[in-house]
């Protein structure tokens, strides 16, 4: 049976220095000191798929003061056993380009079947929910960056990107994404916008944005069961682009 995996680690700084506000920045680090530590060659294999198998964000840690907690989402059964046992026996973790490491205090792992969120298409679903961009986001249309996220450019990304991890399809389900456009209405919102560091960008940084809104679903009960399955997947998968390099990570309820 088709699994997510989601891990995370709790991290405690051992040398080097780190500052609140730049912790969002180290994603793509993390994505860096992820690809050493794993086979080379499914690194490798990584870089050529359509799709990444996997996202990752670090945060501040909520529970524990002055802690990093790093979260690993694995979407794939083959993902999962080529990152699992490496995240599962690290003790460690070096951050070279940034000279710091970090000691790993403690790991958790969650296993969820994929039918759990696919049994939501059919269940009674929330017809009110929200939703928040936890880490800096943004879409990418004609070369150019979207800092303001609407309905269809939530659901467009996630429904492609469910379906080419799961069916391999690239083929775009214009009138599933229609239909949850006409049917679903931002009823709130509070939203910034923020830069994402990148040193792989020419200019350094991709503009973004944080926050969260409210979004209310009318019509058949089916619209509103496929959007919050939609959505739950978009919890481990991340929305918008660069999301295995910490971008993109949101929550639901």
């Amino acid at each position: 049976m088709q699994r997510i995996v989601t891990i995370d680690l709790t991290l405690a700084l051992l040398k080097g220095g780190l500052q609140h506000k730049d912790v969002e920045s180290l994603g793509p680090f993390f994505q860096g000191a992820l690809m050493e530590l794993i086979d080379p060659l499914y690194a490798s294999r990584l870089h050529q798929l359509p799709f990444n198998p996997y996202s990752q964000y670090v945060k501040m840690d909520d529970e524990m003061a002055g802690k990093l907690k790093w979260h690993v989402s694995i979407l794939t059964d083959e993902a999962a056993s080529k990152l699992m046992t490496t995240l599962m026996g690290l003790s460690s973790i070096s951050l070279r380009a940034l000279d710091i490491e970090l000691e790993v205090t403690k790991t958790q792992i969650e296993q969820v079947p994929l039918k759990s969120l696919t049994d939501m298409i059919c269940s009674s679903a929330a017809s009110r929910v929200s939703i928040r961009f936890l880490t800096p986001t943004a879409f990418k249309s004609k070369g150019e960056y979207i800092i303001v996220p609407s309905t269809r450019l939530i659901f467009q990304n996630l429904l492609m990107r469910y379906e080419q991890v799961y069916s391999g399809s690239k083929e775009i389900d214009f009138e599933t994404i229609d239909y949850l456009e006409a049917h679903t209405r931002i009823t709130s919102y509070g939203l910034k916008s923020r830069y994402f560091t990148n040193v792989g960008s020419s200019t350094g940084k991709i503009p973004a944005f944080v926050g969260g809104m409210s979004l209310f679903f009318s019509g058949s009960s089916t619209v509103a069961g496929l959007a919050n399955m939609l959505l739950a997947f978009g919890t481990y998968s991340g929305v918008g682009i660069k999301t295995a390099m910490g971008m993109g990570a949101m929550s639901f309820d």
